[in-house]
Protein backbone atom coordinates (compact mmCIF):
# COMPACT_ATOMS: atom_id res chain seq x y z
CA UNK A 1 0.00 0.00 0.00
CA UNK A 2 2.84 2.21 0.92
CA UNK A 3 4.37 2.18 -2.66
CA UNK A 4 1.27 2.49 -4.49
CA UNK A 5 -0.42 5.49 -2.53
CA UNK A 6 3.50 6.98 -2.63
CA UNK A 7 3.12 6.77 -6.86
CA UNK A 8 -0.11 7.90 -7.14
CA UNK A 9 0.37 11.00 -4.94
CA UNK A 10 4.08 11.78 -6.84
CA UNK A 11 2.17 11.23 -10.67
CA UNK A 12 -0.87 13.37 -9.41
CA UNK A 13 1.02 16.28 -7.86
CA UNK A 14 4.05 16.16 -10.12
CA UNK A 15 2.93 14.25 -13.18
CA UNK A 16 6.26 11.70 -14.29
CA UNK A 17 6.96 8.44 -13.92
CA UNK A 18 10.28 9.13 -13.84
CA UNK A 19 10.68 11.17 -10.54
CA UNK A 20 8.14 8.48 -8.73
CA UNK A 21 10.85 5.93 -9.79
CA UNK A 22 13.48 7.75 -8.24
CA UNK A 23 11.80 8.77 -5.05
CA UNK A 24 10.84 5.09 -4.23
CA UNK A 25 14.25 4.01 -5.22
CA UNK A 26 15.63 6.29 -2.87
CA UNK A 27 13.40 4.90 -0.36
CA UNK A 28 13.95 1.49 -0.60
CA UNK A 29 17.20 1.40 -1.86
CA UNK A 30 18.52 3.33 1.50
CA UNK A 31 16.80 0.68 3.64
CA UNK A 32 18.30 -1.98 1.62
CA UNK A 33 21.53 -0.51 2.29
CA UNK A 34 20.85 0.39 6.18
CA UNK A 35 19.33 -2.95 6.99
CA UNK A 36 21.64 -5.31 7.70
CA UNK A 37 23.39 -2.44 10.02
CA UNK A 38 20.36 -2.09 11.64
CA UNK A 39 19.91 -5.82 12.32
CA UNK A 40 23.64 -6.05 13.58
CA UNK A 41 21.85 -3.53 16.09
CA UNK A 42 19.11 -5.36 16.85
CA UNK A 43 20.81 -8.53 17.22
CA UNK A 44 23.21 -6.97 19.83
CA UNK A 45 20.51 -5.22 22.05
CA UNK A 46 17.11 -6.64 21.38
CA UNK A 47 14.37 -5.81 18.87
CA UNK A 48 12.24 -3.96 21.80
CA UNK A 49 15.56 -2.04 22.22
CA UNK A 50 15.95 -0.82 18.91
CA UNK A 51 12.75 -0.83 16.74
CA UNK A 52 10.40 1.39 19.30
CA UNK A 53 12.83 4.81 19.23
CA UNK A 54 13.69 3.59 14.99
CA UNK A 55 9.94 3.35 14.51
CA UNK A 56 9.60 7.46 15.84
CA UNK A 57 12.13 8.81 13.61
CA UNK A 58 10.91 6.51 10.90
CA UNK A 59 7.47 8.89 11.48
CA UNK A 60 9.10 12.02 11.32
CA UNK A 61 11.03 11.12 8.28
CA UNK A 62 8.17 10.04 6.23
CA UNK A 63 6.35 13.26 7.37
CA UNK A 64 8.90 15.20 6.00
CA UNK A 65 8.62 12.91 2.79
CA UNK A 66 5.24 14.08 3.21
CA UNK A 67 5.58 17.66 2.91
CA UNK A 68 8.56 17.31 0.28
CA UNK A 69 5.86 16.25 -2.05
CA UNK A 70 2.99 18.07 -1.34
CA UNK A 71 4.82 21.25 -0.96
CA UNK A 72 6.60 21.50 -4.49
CA UNK A 73 9.85 21.61 -3.54
CA UNK A 74 12.08 20.42 -6.37
CA UNK A 75 14.67 17.82 -6.60
CA UNK A 76 16.43 16.01 -4.42
CA UNK A 77 14.47 17.16 -1.72
CA UNK A 78 11.35 14.86 -2.21
CA UNK A 79 14.45 11.74 -2.96
CA UNK A 80 16.46 13.02 0.22
CA UNK A 81 13.25 12.79 2.44
CA UNK A 82 12.58 9.52 1.00
CA UNK A 83 15.75 8.25 1.56
CA UNK A 84 15.50 8.87 5.06
CA UNK A 85 12.51 7.44 5.19
CA UNK A 86 13.96 4.28 3.71
CA UNK A 87 16.80 4.80 5.90
CA UNK A 88 15.24 4.28 9.42
CA UNK A 89 12.44 1.76 7.62
CA UNK A 90 11.93 -1.28 10.56
CA UNK A 91 12.71 -4.33 9.16
CA UNK A 92 9.63 -5.74 10.49
CA UNK A 93 9.28 -8.99 8.26
CA UNK A 94 13.05 -9.94 8.56
CA UNK A 95 12.38 -9.94 12.49
CA UNK A 96 9.30 -11.87 12.68
CA UNK A 97 11.33 -14.62 11.00
CA UNK A 98 14.31 -14.52 13.28
CA UNK A 99 11.06 -15.08 16.32
CA UNK A 100 10.18 -18.10 14.37
CA UNK A 101 13.43 -19.69 14.26
CA UNK A 102 14.09 -18.84 17.58
CA UNK A 103 11.15 -20.87 19.03
CA UNK A 104 11.30 -23.52 16.07
CA UNK A 105 15.11 -23.99 15.60
CA UNK A 106 15.41 -26.94 12.92
CA UNK A 107 11.54 -27.88 13.26
CA UNK A 108 10.11 -29.00 9.87
CA UNK A 109 6.91 -26.74 10.82
CA UNK A 110 9.70 -23.68 10.57
CA UNK A 111 9.42 -24.02 7.15
CA UNK A 112 5.51 -24.02 7.60
CA UNK A 113 6.36 -20.90 9.61
CA UNK A 114 7.83 -18.81 7.43
CA UNK A 115 4.88 -19.54 5.13
CA UNK A 116 2.60 -18.29 7.51
CA UNK A 117 4.94 -15.17 7.57
CA UNK A 118 4.20 -14.73 4.09
CA UNK A 119 0.87 -15.38 3.80
CA UNK A 120 -0.07 -12.54 6.03
CA UNK A 121 2.43 -10.14 4.36
CA UNK A 122 0.51 -10.89 1.23
CA UNK A 123 -3.06 -10.27 2.76
CA UNK A 124 -1.59 -6.90 3.51
CA UNK A 125 -0.38 -6.44 0.04
CA UNK A 126 -3.71 -8.04 -1.61
CA UNK A 127 -6.13 -5.60 0.58
CA UNK A 128 -3.26 -2.70 0.25
CA UNK A 129 -3.34 -1.74 -3.53
CA UNK A 130 -7.38 -1.70 -4.18
CA UNK A 131 -7.63 0.44 -0.61
CA UNK A 132 -4.98 2.90 -1.52
CA UNK A 133 -6.75 2.94 -5.20
CA UNK A 134 -9.87 3.43 -3.47
CA UNK A 135 -8.43 5.71 -1.10
CA UNK A 136 -6.63 7.80 -3.99
CA UNK A 137 -9.98 8.17 -6.18
CA UNK A 138 -12.72 9.07 -3.64
CA UNK A 139 -10.43 11.16 -1.77
CA UNK A 140 -6.99 11.87 -2.30
CA UNK A 141 -4.07 9.98 -3.06
CA UNK A 142 -2.62 11.78 0.04
CA UNK A 143 -4.95 10.24 2.34
CA UNK A 144 -3.58 6.81 1.04
CA UNK A 145 -0.54 7.58 1.90
CA UNK A 146 -0.99 8.57 5.45
CA UNK A 147 -2.89 5.51 6.10
CA UNK A 148 -0.54 3.69 4.90
CA UNK A 149 2.07 5.34 6.82
CA UNK A 150 -0.31 5.43 9.99
CA UNK A 151 -0.57 1.72 9.94
CA UNK A 152 2.73 0.84 9.32
CA UNK A 153 4.02 3.27 12.38
CA UNK A 154 1.39 1.18 15.00
CA UNK A 155 2.24 -2.23 13.16
CA UNK A 156 5.81 -1.82 14.44
CA UNK A 157 4.72 -0.40 17.69
CA UNK A 158 2.34 -3.45 18.68
CA UNK A 159 5.40 -6.07 17.04
CA UNK A 160 8.04 -4.42 19.46
CA UNK A 161 6.25 -4.26 22.95
CA UNK A 162 5.82 -8.19 22.88
CA UNK A 163 8.61 -9.71 24.52
CA UNK A 164 8.18 -12.95 25.22
CA UNK A 165 9.02 -14.44 21.60
CA UNK A 166 11.71 -11.99 20.89
CA UNK A 167 15.23 -13.82 20.40
CA UNK A 168 17.87 -13.23 23.07
CA UNK A 169 20.09 -10.14 22.80
CA UNK A 170 24.06 -11.13 21.26
CA UNK A 171 26.03 -8.95 22.53
CA UNK A 172 29.71 -8.62 20.56
CA UNK A 173 31.12 -10.91 22.85
CA UNK A 174 28.70 -13.53 22.79
CA UNK A 175 27.72 -13.88 19.12
CA UNK A 176 29.11 -17.25 18.50
CA UNK A 177 29.33 -19.57 15.67
CA UNK A 178 30.58 -19.24 11.93
CA UNK A 179 30.90 -15.81 10.59
CA UNK A 180 28.49 -15.23 7.22
CA UNK A 181 29.91 -16.35 3.62
CA UNK A 182 29.62 -15.11 0.83
CA UNK A 183 29.98 -18.52 -1.11
CA UNK A 184 26.80 -19.56 1.35
CA UNK A 185 24.22 -16.26 1.14
CA UNK A 186 25.54 -14.74 -1.55
CA UNK A 187 23.73 -16.84 -4.29
CA UNK A 188 20.47 -16.60 -2.03
CA UNK A 189 21.07 -12.51 -1.85
CA UNK A 190 21.30 -12.33 -5.89
CA UNK A 191 18.16 -14.56 -6.15
CA UNK A 192 16.17 -12.30 -3.84
CA UNK A 193 17.55 -9.31 -5.86
CA UNK A 194 16.39 -10.71 -9.25
CA UNK A 195 13.12 -11.61 -7.89
CA UNK A 196 12.91 -7.83 -6.26
CA UNK A 197 13.29 -6.66 -9.86
CA UNK A 198 11.06 -8.22 -10.78
CA UNK A 199 8.55 -7.04 -8.37
CA UNK A 200 9.67 -3.49 -9.01
CA UNK A 201 9.66 -3.27 -12.53
CA UNK A 202 6.19 -5.11 -12.38
CA UNK A 203 4.55 -2.38 -10.29
CA UNK A 204 5.43 0.80 -11.74
CA UNK A 205 4.56 -0.75 -15.41
CA UNK A 206 1.62 -2.04 -14.21
CA UNK A 207 0.19 1.58 -12.81
CA UNK A 208 1.61 3.06 -15.87
CA UNK A 209 -0.05 0.65 -18.78
CA UNK A 210 -3.54 0.78 -16.39
CA UNK A 211 -3.43 4.57 -16.98
CA UNK A 212 -2.51 4.48 -20.41
CA UNK A 213 -5.01 2.13 -20.98
CA UNK A 214 -7.53 4.02 -19.03
CA UNK A 215 -8.14 2.32 -16.42
CA UNK A 216 -6.17 3.45 -14.00
CA UNK A 217 -8.60 2.24 -11.39
CA UNK A 218 -7.89 -1.12 -12.34
CA UNK A 219 -4.54 -0.98 -11.59
CA UNK A 220 -5.19 -1.55 -7.96
CA UNK A 221 -7.55 -5.06 -8.69
CA UNK A 222 -4.28 -5.94 -10.51
CA UNK A 223 -1.54 -5.27 -7.98
CA UNK A 224 -4.38 -7.14 -5.45
CA UNK A 225 -4.96 -10.05 -8.11
CA UNK A 226 -0.93 -10.29 -7.27
CA UNK A 227 -0.61 -10.53 -3.77
CA UNK A 228 -3.83 -12.84 -3.81
CA UNK A 229 -1.66 -15.48 -6.18
CA UNK A 230 1.12 -14.55 -3.19
CA UNK A 231 -1.26 -15.89 -0.76
CA UNK A 232 -2.64 -19.23 -2.51
CA UNK A 233 1.48 -19.92 -3.45
CA UNK A 234 1.85 -19.54 0.51
CA UNK A 235 -0.53 -22.00 1.31
CA UNK A 236 0.42 -24.51 -1.33
CA UNK A 237 4.30 -24.44 -0.04
CA UNK A 238 3.36 -24.68 3.92
CA UNK A 239 1.67 -28.00 2.43
CA UNK A 240 4.29 -29.19 0.00
CA UNK A 241 7.39 -31.41 1.69
CA UNK A 242 10.00 -30.45 -0.72
CA UNK A 243 13.47 -29.35 -0.06
CA UNK A 244 14.06 -25.75 -0.28
CA UNK A 245 17.14 -25.38 -3.06
CA UNK A 246 15.01 -27.47 -5.12
CA UNK A 247 11.74 -25.53 -4.32
CA UNK A 248 13.61 -22.33 -5.13
CA UNK A 249 14.89 -23.32 -8.59
CA UNK A 250 11.95 -24.90 -9.60
CA UNK A 251 10.02 -21.69 -8.69
CA UNK A 252 12.62 -19.57 -10.46
CA UNK A 253 12.62 -21.52 -14.03
CA UNK A 254 8.59 -21.26 -13.66
CA UNK A 255 8.61 -17.51 -13.54
CA UNK A 256 11.30 -17.14 -16.12
CA UNK A 257 9.08 -19.57 -18.24
CA UNK A 258 5.72 -17.33 -18.00
CA UNK A 259 7.52 -13.73 -17.54
CA UNK A 260 7.90 -14.52 -21.29
CA UNK A 261 4.84 -13.85 -21.79
CA UNK A 262 4.03 -10.62 -20.31
CA UNK A 263 5.67 -8.53 -23.06
CA UNK A 264 3.42 -9.68 -25.35
CA UNK A 265 -0.23 -9.62 -23.05
CA UNK A 266 0.68 -5.92 -23.24
CA UNK A 267 0.85 -5.81 -27.09
CA UNK A 268 -2.67 -7.63 -27.97
CA UNK A 269 -4.80 -4.48 -29.51
CA UNK A 270 -7.79 -5.35 -27.40
CA UNK A 271 -8.06 -6.29 -23.67
CA UNK A 272 -4.37 -5.96 -22.93
CA UNK A 273 -5.05 -4.95 -19.69
CA UNK A 274 -7.09 -8.36 -18.37
CA UNK A 275 -4.21 -10.51 -20.36
CA UNK A 276 -1.21 -8.50 -18.35
CA UNK A 277 -3.13 -8.69 -15.12
CA UNK A 278 -3.36 -12.75 -15.95
CA UNK A 279 0.41 -12.62 -16.90
CA UNK A 280 1.88 -10.69 -13.76
CA UNK A 281 -0.72 -12.50 -11.07
CA UNK A 282 0.92 -16.30 -12.67
CA UNK A 283 3.91 -14.87 -12.25
CA UNK A 284 3.18 -14.06 -8.53
CA UNK A 285 2.09 -17.49 -8.27
CA UNK A 286 5.26 -18.98 -9.17
CA UNK A 287 7.99 -16.36 -7.89
CA UNK A 288 6.42 -15.92 -3.89
CA UNK A 289 7.29 -19.89 -3.24
CA UNK A 290 10.98 -19.01 -4.66
CA UNK A 291 11.26 -16.34 -1.45
CA UNK A 292 9.92 -18.18 1.06
CA UNK A 293 12.70 -20.89 0.37
CA UNK A 294 14.96 -18.35 -0.21
CA UNK A 295 14.47 -16.99 3.40
CA UNK A 296 14.37 -20.71 4.33
CA UNK A 297 17.58 -21.50 3.14
CA UNK A 298 19.11 -18.19 4.83
CA UNK A 299 17.65 -19.72 8.30
CA UNK A 300 19.89 -23.57 6.95
CA UNK A 301 22.72 -21.62 6.11
CA UNK A 302 23.62 -18.78 8.61
CA UNK A 303 24.63 -19.69 12.65
CA UNK A 304 21.49 -18.61 14.78
CA UNK A 305 23.68 -15.87 16.65
CA UNK A 306 23.75 -13.41 13.26
CA UNK A 307 20.30 -14.65 11.88
CA UNK A 308 18.61 -11.12 11.76
CA UNK A 309 21.06 -9.78 10.20
CA UNK A 310 21.49 -12.69 7.37
CA UNK A 311 17.99 -12.30 6.98
CA UNK A 312 18.58 -8.30 6.53
CA UNK A 313 20.96 -8.71 3.74
CA UNK A 314 18.62 -10.79 1.94
CA UNK A 315 16.10 -8.30 2.56
CA UNK A 316 18.51 -5.54 1.40
CA UNK A 317 18.98 -7.31 -2.07
CA UNK A 318 15.49 -7.65 -2.55
CA UNK A 319 14.56 -4.40 -1.57
CA UNK A 320 17.61 -3.14 -3.57
CA UNK A 321 16.39 -5.20 -6.70
CA UNK A 322 13.10 -3.66 -6.17
CA UNK A 323 14.21 -0.18 -6.42
CA UNK A 324 16.35 -1.03 -8.91
CA UNK A 325 13.23 -2.53 -11.13
CA UNK A 326 10.92 0.60 -10.32
CA UNK A 327 13.32 3.45 -11.38
CA UNK A 328 14.52 1.25 -14.53
CA UNK A 329 10.41 1.29 -15.40
CA UNK A 330 10.06 4.63 -14.85
CA UNK A 331 12.70 5.47 -16.55
CA UNK A 332 11.73 3.36 -19.85
CA UNK A 333 8.04 4.70 -19.63
CA UNK A 334 9.07 7.87 -19.92
CA UNK A 335 11.69 7.82 -22.46
CA UNK A 336 10.32 5.15 -24.84
CA UNK A 337 6.52 3.86 -23.76
CA UNK A 338 5.04 1.68 -21.44
CA UNK A 339 5.26 -2.21 -23.12
CA UNK A 340 8.81 -1.31 -23.55
CA UNK A 341 8.74 -1.94 -20.06
CA UNK A 342 7.42 -5.35 -19.80
CA UNK A 343 10.89 -6.38 -21.05
CA UNK A 344 12.41 -5.72 -18.04
CA UNK A 345 10.84 -8.89 -16.12
CA UNK A 346 11.58 -11.16 -18.12
CA UNK A 347 15.11 -10.65 -17.72
CA UNK A 348 15.13 -10.16 -14.19
CA UNK A 349 13.54 -13.71 -14.31
CA UNK A 350 15.94 -15.25 -16.20
CA UNK A 351 18.63 -13.78 -13.88
CA UNK A 352 16.85 -15.14 -10.82
CA UNK A 353 16.99 -18.37 -12.39
CA UNK A 354 20.42 -18.54 -12.85
CA UNK A 355 21.44 -17.69 -9.63
CA UNK A 356 19.12 -20.25 -7.76
CA UNK A 357 20.99 -22.74 -9.40
CA UNK A 358 23.84 -21.60 -8.04
CA UNK A 359 22.55 -21.62 -4.20
CA UNK A 360 24.35 -24.70 -2.64
CA UNK A 361 22.37 -27.35 -0.32
CA UNK A 362 21.98 -26.69 3.23
CA UNK A 363 23.67 -30.08 4.42
CA UNK A 364 26.94 -29.12 5.13
CA UNK A 365 26.03 -25.83 7.07
CA UNK A 366 24.45 -26.67 10.32
CA UNK A 367 22.50 -23.33 11.60
CA UNK A 368 23.10 -23.22 15.08
CA UNK A 369 25.74 -22.74 17.27
CA UNK A 370 27.05 -24.99 20.15
CA UNK A 371 25.20 -24.56 23.17
CA UNK A 372 22.42 -22.93 21.27
CA UNK A 373 18.88 -24.58 22.04
CA UNK A 374 15.76 -23.82 20.28
CA UNK A 375 12.83 -22.04 22.55
CA UNK A 376 9.96 -24.90 23.14
CA UNK A 377 6.76 -24.80 21.19
CA UNK A 378 5.06 -23.95 24.56
CA UNK A 379 6.41 -20.45 24.48
CA UNK A 380 4.57 -19.31 21.03
CA UNK A 381 0.90 -20.24 22.78
CA UNK A 382 1.99 -18.90 25.44
CA UNK A 383 3.23 -15.32 24.13
CA UNK A 384 1.09 -12.18 25.17
CA UNK A 385 2.00 -8.49 25.59
CA UNK A 386 4.29 -7.96 28.27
Amino acid sequence: MMGLSLILLLFAERGSYALAGQVTAAYVFLAAVVSPFQARLVDRHGQRAVLLPLSLVNLAAKVAMVLAVTSDLPSPFPQLCAAAGGATSPLVGAYARARWSALLGDRPELRAAYALESLVEDLCAVFGPPLATLLATAFSPLVGLVVAIGCGFAGTTLFAVQRRTQPSPKPRGQRAGDPLRVSRLGPVCLTSAGLGLLSGSVNVTVVAFCSEQGAPGLSGLVLGAVAAASVLAALVVGAVALPPHRLVRLAALATAALSVCLPLAATVPSGAVILVGVAVTLLAFTAAPATIAAFTLVERLTPTSRLSEAIAWTTSFLLGGYALGGALAGAVIDHFHTPAAFLIPPTAALATAFFAFLIPTAKSAPTKAPGEKALDTKDVRSAEFD
